[in-house]
């Protein structure tokens, strides 16, 4: 591992993943966001667990069927 990769508590990059209530932008809403803090080797961190909340739509009534699969 290079020294000039290494950042804060050696965690290199985080994986962050969202989920919305469809594709439509401007119309649907971020309705689950996760982060995972990665290690060097680009493997989950076991230092800290994965952020994950979810957040209830504004507008439930515009969630895609599709987006529920």
């Amino acid at each position: 591992m290079s020294e000039s990769m290494v950042h804060l508590n050696q965690h290199l990059l985080c994986a962050v993943d969202g989920e919305t209530t469809g594709l439509r932008d401007g119309h649907h809403e971020l309705i689950q966001l996760s982060i995972c803090p990665l290690n060097a080797a680009l493997e989950p961190s076991k230092v800290f667990p994965v952020f994950d909340i979810f957040i209830r739509p504004d507008y439930p009534e515009r969630i895609d069927a599709e987006a529920r699969r």
